[in-house]
């Protein structure tokens, strides 16, 4: 299998019988086949989850097969795909990304984007109702930094129902008719929107000065600002979220940008399910500009949300924005925490913790503890292997 071959589509990559095999027996693991038999399907696949669960525990080979396999289930009216090919798209770009195939990583994300720059009203799309949504405090066991996050958490819906009638047939752009597939169709939202997040934080990254001059920044971010004026709160923070990933990827000095972040880390006073992606990517900019203490601050919490909405690419990519921070600023005592995440994530986010112990290694090399670095070093090394 070469992955360079994917050419922005997932499904093109030939899955092997193994790989399949793993994705279908964590889909019945996951118990999301028992709807087979019910009037009603969830969007993305079960396959996507199935999916993301081998990419965090570090098997990126095998869950681009899978993540493929729930790109090829997508909703299509025609050839026409929806923003439920969002999240594959997004994800087999992040398993390039690990991978270090760039090039192939971007074409994912641009990809995924371009979709939703096709389907710019999708969330109008969905029966949504205003009304109080339920919130809740964090898991006690999410200690590490033995610091709570202040204030409440939102919970969001996690599937949405389709607000089309779902015995109305559909037409195609040419014209045909394309009867619906099932009675219910439910939308994971969130997962959308987070996968978007990630999206524009990776394209960023790799973009760098040219994300400007890319044809696609200027609809995103028009796309974006024209959606925050929603009448529900979650989800007006949610594009405010993205505009300001957007402004500051095509200008990181943007104060329109900043603001937005700024606005999003909260809803009404609650964190929300992208806060932890809002703070990071405060403390990215607090971090270029020396600010160590204080990026840390909103490490930590972007951390400990991250790891309460189990949001692996968050969690693995703020652990390494952690140690960075805490070896530039001298914050040595960031070791123990790292080390104590390491042992809760062993089982949860296999990557995370290799990232984490890796990252307590690099803390303590400038410390008179060069032993505990070394047997830091040898188990993101065996966590890497494993």
């Amino acid at each position: 299998m070469r992955l360079s071959n994917l050419n922005g589509d997932p499904s093109n990559t030939m899955c092997s019988p193994i790989g399949r095999l793993v994705v279908v027996l964590l889909a019945l693991q996951l118990g999301v086949e028992k709807a087979l038999g019910q009037a009603f399907s969830e969007l993305p696949r079960p396959q996507y989850y199935a999916a993301r669960e081998l990419h965090s525990a570090g098997a990126q080979l095998t869950a681009l097969e899978g993540f493929g396999v729930a790109y090829g289930l997508a909703r299509r009216v025609g050839n026409v795909r929806w923003v439920d090919s969002i999240p594959p798209l997004v994800m087999s770009g992040e398993c390039l990304y690990q991978q270090g195939q760039i090039s192939e990583a971007l074409s994912q994300y641009d990809a995924a984007l371009a979709l939703l720059v096709q389907n710019p009203a999708w969330i109008d799309q969905l029966d949504l109702v205003v009304d109080e949504v339920e919130d809740f405090e964090l898991n006690k066991g999410l200690n590490w930094f033995n610091k709570r996050v202040p204030g409440r958490i939102l919970r969001v819906p996690e599937a949405i129902q389709l607000a089309a009638d779902p015995l109305a047939a559909q037409a195609t752009p040419g014209g045909a008719v394309v009867a619906p597939v099932s009675l219910v169709t439910r939308l994971d939202a969130a997962e959308v929107f987070y996968t978007i997040a990630i999206a524009l934080s990776r394209r960023a990254e790799l973009l760098g000065p040219l994300t400007p001059h890319n044809p696609l920044t200027a609809p995103l971010i028009e796309v974006f600002d024209s959606r925050r004026g929603h009448p529900i709160p979650w989800v007006a923070q949610s594009w405010t979220l993205l505009s300001g990933l957007a402004r500051l990827g095509a200008d990181p000095n943007s104060a329109a940008g900043v603001n937005a972040l700024r606005e999003s880390v909260q809803v009404g006073g609650s964190y929300h399910y992208l806060s932890s992606v809002a703070l990071e990517a405060l403390a990215g900019r607090d971090a270029k500009q020396g600010k160590y203490q204080q990026a840390i601050e909103n490490l930590q919490t972007a951390h400990l949300l991250a790891a309460q909405f189990q949001q692996h690419v968050t969690l693995n990519s703020t652990t390494k924005l952690l140690y960075q921070c805490g070896a530039a600023g001298g914050q040595a005592a960031l070791a123990d925490a790292l080390e104590a995440f390491a042992t809760w994530s062993r089982k949860s986010s296999p990557m995370a913790r290799a990232t984490a112990m890796a990252g307590a290694a690099r803390i303590l090399a400038g410390t008179p503890a060069q032993e505990r670095a070394r047997k830091a070093a040898a188990a993101a090394s065996s966590a890497l292997i494993a």
